[in-house]
């Protein structure tokens, strides 16, 4: 029987605190110190004293994956270590209880440079803590886990140390399709994607990271109950983001989500992810961005300081300011309840500052353009605070016959192409009693808030 999930996660960051660190205070050195244990619950050691060659290192660590059992905990020396293989485990839901550490977060170093694919795939199974060791230079990913029930990742690195390369792999740590998912004192920098990023889950932690010089520094996408806070994002292109996106094969949507008491600070990196085939992909995000809140319902952003993002330090925006076109979205994405358009947001107690005003432009320029009249260098400066309003206006003047994205359809049901259920921004509570009005107030005295079509009656509510 699995244990209650708060439980569960207590009992997992208690494990993880009860391990004891191994290695040395030096760096640069390589050390040994672990001790083997091979009755279960297991020790395996990677490397032994009198011989922590790259080679070895590799062969142990490819032995161990190999013969994982219930319980393992894989111990890795401390020193900085040459890949020249990646490592991947499926658990079958047969393995749980699996802990791979190592000497420090600058203490063991696995340079992945030269490889060519993920550097750790772990899928299918529970338990998992990784601890105290760095990934550089992976090929894709760094570490992804997938389909994994109870996820500590804590004082990991995931690090590419060329700046602003769309060489550079896609994710740091990616934790995917799961549950129960604690993220704590890592630090990320680099990916041409998102540093820390956390999607189609449920239940999940992420706080005390650093996330620098990424696309995205901190991503939380189609995910259900996460809390972001005591984060720093500093020089990426964009901060900390909330995306919700159709996924027909995943029927979690963003729900519960708070950002809070985190830093977002001189996010003003140029964007250099790979254009790809999603409209709404990190290459969207515009250069100068502290939050980014797209297409996301039930989320709240409070005590943030947000500093120095030089375009502007809050957006929010539906889906169709990325794609317009609603025909591209298929019956079982529909039907399955992703919804478009920002529901239920609140924006308020963050403290916005900024020192210049240097809109980068990025795949909104012509929104820039229109809008503010910018054409590469500023002629105003983009509002602080962000809000397209375009979903909610084409909603309200009925401009989204043909689409039904809302909730009231369940899989099975017959898709009605006329029926459309128009939120109503002040009265309704479609969302577990809360409103669907996007509030903004009390950030700092501000109330530098633009939307782009019309003016919300909801938002300008919520602003007296």
């Amino acid at each position: 029987m699995k244990l209650n999930k708060q439980l569960k996660l207590a009992a997992a960051v208690a494990a993880g605190l009860a391990l004891v660190g191994c290695g040395s205070d030096d760096d640069s050195s390589k050390s040994f110190a672990c001790t083997p244990v091979s009755d279960a619950p297991r020790t395996i050691c990677i490397g032994e004293s009198s011989d922590l060659s790259d080679e070895r290192i590799n062969i142990d660590l490819a032995t161990a994956f190999e013969t994982i059992q219930t319980g393992d905990t894989i111990v890795l020396p401390s020193g900085r270590y040459t890949m020249t293989r990646t490592f991947s485990f499926n658990g079958g839901d047969a393995i749980t209880d699996l802990t791979i550490k190592g000497a420090g977060i600058d203490k063991t170093i696995l340079d992945f440079d030269g490889t060519d694919t993920d550097a750790f795939s772990i899928t299918e199974m529970e338990d998992l803590i990784m601890e105290d060791f760095g990934v550089y230079e992976s090929a894709n990913n760094a570490i992804i886990v997938k389909n994994v029930d109870g996820v500590i990742l804590r004082r990991v690195a995931t690090v590419w140390e060329t700046d602003y390369s769309e060489d550079n792999g896609a994710y740091g740590l990616y934790p995917v399709l799961t549950e129960n998912v604690l993220i704590e004192d890592c630090y990320v920098k680099g990916s041409a994607d998102a540093g820390v990023y956390v999607g189609q889950s449920q239940d999940v932690i992420v706080r005390g990271c650093v996330a620098e010089k990424n696309v995205a520094g901190i991503e939380i996408e189609n995910t259900i109950n996460a809390d972001v806070y005591n984060n720093k994002a500093i020089g990426n292109t964009g901060g900390i983001l909330v995306f919700n996106l159709p996924i027909s094969e995943n029927t979690r949507y963003t729900k519960n989500v708070r950002i809070f008491d985190n830093e977002s600070i001189s996010n003003n990196a140029p964007n250099f992810a790979v254009v790809g085939s999603n409209p709404a992909g990190v290459h969207i995000v515009p250069p100068g961005t502290g939050i980014i809140l797209l297409a996301a319902q039930d989320v709240e952003v409070f005590n943030n300081t947000i500093t120095d993002n030089e375009t502007m330090a809050i957006a929010m925006t539906s889906f169709l300011l990325a794609d317009s076109d609603v025909d591209n979205y298929n019956q079982s994405v529909l039907i399955s309840g992703w919804n478009p358009l920002m529901q239920s947001i609140n924006i308020h107690s963050n403290t916005i500052s900024q020192s210049t005003y240097s809109p980068k432009a990025g795949n909104m320029q012509a929104f820039l353009e229109l809008l503010f009249g910018y054409s590469g260098v500023a002629q105003a400066p983009v509002p602080d605070i962000f809000y397209d309003g375009i979903g909610e206006l084409l909603a309200n003047v009925g401009e989204l016959d043909g689409f039904q994205a809302l909730e009231g359809y369940d899989a099975g049901d017959t898709f009605d192409p006329n029926a459309f259920a128009m939120y109503d921004y002040q009265n309704s509570t479609d969302i577990d009693g809360k409103s669907d009005a996007i509030c903004v107030s009390n950030n700092g005295g501000l109330c530098n808030l633009f939307v782009i079509i019309g003016v919300s009656h909801t938002v300008r509510e919520c602003l007296r």
